[in-house]
C-alpha cells in the first residue's frame, strides 16, 4: 500500500474549519493530512515525520479556554504527534491566540517532558483570516520562516534524490525489448540486476542470509551520488553565522563534549542490533566472564595489568581514589576485525578480535602518554553518557568458534569509516620496522 508522504498536519474539531485551511493549502500546492479530532475517537496511532502542524487550541465545545481546554489540547498533541516524530513547527490555528502563552507556561510547568516539543511556535488567528486570500497570505508568511524553509527544502531534495537514484538504476534494468504494455522481459531483468547488486554488495552467502540489507547497501552509493548533486537553500547561509561570521579558526566556537558525543554516535556507531551476530565484522562485544588465569592465558596479562596499559594515569594529577573509580567503571570489550573479503564471501575463517576498553568520559589530561599500540576513537554517546573507546593492537585473539566464552553480549557496531581506522592503525603497528642501532 502506498503511503501519503505529506509533512503537514491539520487538527481541528470542526470540519468546516479543516475544509477552510485545507482549501487554502491545496491552492498553495501544499498537501496535508487532516484530523477531525474528538476526545472520544482520537487517531488510532500518532503521526510521525510531520514537520508542520496546524492545531486548534479549543478542541472542546464551549466558548472559553479553561485549564480543562489546555489539558485537552495537550492530550490531543500526544495523540496526534508521535513522541519520536522529530523536529516540527507548531502553528496555533485558533480564534484564541491570546491564550498561547498560557498554554506554553502550563506545559513547561506540568508536562514538558511528556508531550512532543516543537522547534518553533507561531499563530494564525481564525478571526482575522476569514477571507481566503488573507489566510493564504498568513500560511505563506509561515512558510517563509528560515527554519521551516530549510526543513522542507532539505527533505524535498532528499526525496528527489531518491527518485533520481531509482531512475538511474531502472534505466539499467529496462532494456527496451518489451512491447508496449508488456513487462515480461523487464521482470526478468529486474530480478537479474538486483540479484547481482545484492551478491556483489555482501557476497553470495551473506546476500542470501540478508537480502534486504544487501539491496539497501547496494543502492546506497547511487543515492549518495545523487545527494552530492543537491543544491541546498541559500537560507543556510543565514544559519551558519558561527562559521561564516568567525574571524579565524582560533576564535571558532566549538560544540560541547555532550553534543560532540551525540554527533559521533550518529556518524560512526550503529546501535540498532540489525544482525545480532557476534562474528559480524565491526561488532563490539563485551569480554566474556573469564577467570584471572584464563585472562592471562589468552592475553598474557591480568585484567589489572591490561587496564593499566590502556589507562596509564599520571599519579601526580590523578588521586588514587579517582583512578580506582575510573578503572572500576571501565569494561573490557572485543572488536571483530577479520578480513573484509572473507567476511563478504562468508568464507570459513578464524574470527579475529582486538581487545579494547570502554569507559565513561573523564579528564583525559589525567593520563600519561598512551602506548603506540593503542587507538583512541572519538568520544561518543552511549547508555545516556559520553564514553571513550580504546583498542590495543598488542592484545589480539583468534578462534574459529563464535560460541567462545570470550564473547559476551553485543554492544554496538562500528561503521566502516571508523572500523577502517582501527584496522589501519592495527596494520601499521604490526608492520613497524625494527632495526639494530648503536
Amino acid at each position: 500500500m502506498l503511503e501519503n508522504i505529506s509533512k503537514v498536519l491539520v487538527v481541528d474539531n470542526e470540519q468546516r474549519e479543516i475544509d477552510k485551511i485545507n482549501r487554502a493549502l491545496r491552492e498553495l500546492n501544499i498537501p496535508a493530512y487532516t484530523i477531525l479530532y474528538s476526545q472520544a475517537n482520537p487517531p488510532a496511532e500518532p503521526f510521525s515525520g510531520i514537520r508542520l502542524v496546524f492545531f486548534d487550541i479549543k478542541l472542546q465545545d464551549g466558548n472559553d479556554v479553561t485549564k480543562q481546554t489546555i489539558t485537552s489540547f495537550e492530550n490531543a498533541l500526544r495523540a496526534c504527534i508521535h513522541a519520536e516524530n522529530g523536529p516540527f513547527v507548531l502553528i496555533f490555528w485558533s480564534s484564541h491566540t491570546d491564550k498561547v502563552e498560557d498554554i506554553k507556561a502550563h506545559i513547561e510547568e506540568r508536562a514538558e517532558d511528556s508531550i512532543p516539543k516543537p522547534l518553533l511556535v507561531d499563530c494564525i488567528d481564525k478571526v482575522t483570516t476569514g477571507d481566503p486570500e488573507d489566510l493564504k497570505r498568513e500560511i505563506t508568511r509561515v512558510f517563509d520562516n528560515d527554519i521551516i524553509e530549510i526543513l522542507f527544502d532539505y527533505e524535498t531534495k532528499i526525496s528527489k534524490a531518491v527518485g533520481k537514484s531509482l531512475d538511474t538504476i531502472f534505466n539499467v534494468v529496462s532494456n527496451g525489448e518489451d512491447t508496449w504494455g508488456n513487462s515480461d522481459r523487464f521482470n526478468d531483468n529486474f530480478d537479474l540486476v538486483f540479484s547481482n547488486i545484492a551478491f556483489q554488495t555482501l557476497g553470495f552467502d551473506n546476500a542470501r542470509s540478508y537480502p534486504l540489507n544487501a539491496i539497501r547497501d547496494g543502492l546506497n552509493p547511487i543515492l549518495i551520488n545523487e545527494i552530492g548533486k543537491m543544491q541546498l537553500s541559500p537560507k543556510w547561509n543565514d544559519k551558519l553565522q558561527k562559521l561564516l561570521g568567525c574571524d579565524g579558526k582560533s576564535k571558532f566556537n566549538y560544540i560541547d563534549s555532550l553534543t560532540l558525543g551525540r554527533l559521533n554516535s550518529i556518524y560512526h556507531y550503529d546501535f540498532n542490533g540489525e544482525h545480532g551476530v557476534k562474528n559480524d565484522r565491526g561488532v563490539v562485544v563485551c569480554l566474556g566472564d573469564l577467570s584471572e588465569d584464563e585472562t592471562i592465558s589468552y592475553f598474557g596479562a591480568s585484567q589489572k595489568e591490561i587496564l593499566h596499559s590502556f589507562l596509564p594515569f599520571d599519579s601526580r594529577k590523578a588521586r588514587k581514589a579517582e583512578r580506582r573509580q575510573i578503572k572500576d567503571s571501565a569494561s573490557l570489550v572485543l572488536l571483530e576485525v577479520s578480513a573484509a573479503c572473507d567476511y563478504a564471501q562468508a568464507n570459513p575463517r578464524n574470527y579475529v578480535y582486538i581487545l579494547g576498553v570502554l569507559v565513561p568520559e573523564f579528564d583525559s589530561d589525567l593520563l600519561t602518554t598512551q602506548a603506540s599500540s593503542i587507538t583512541r576513537l572519538p568520544t561518543f554517546f552511549f547508555n545516556q553518557k559520553c564514553h571513550y573507546l580504546f583498542f590495543n593492537s598488542r592484545y589480539v585473539v583468534s578462534f574459529p568458534d563464535v560460541n567462545s566464552k570470550l564473547l559476551g553480549d553485543i554492544l554496538f557496531r562500528l561503521k566502516n569509516e571508523l572500523l577502517n581506522k582501527v584496522i589501519t592503525d592495527h596494520t601499521n603497528y604490526l608492520s613497524r620496522l625494527g632495526i639494530i642501532q648503536f
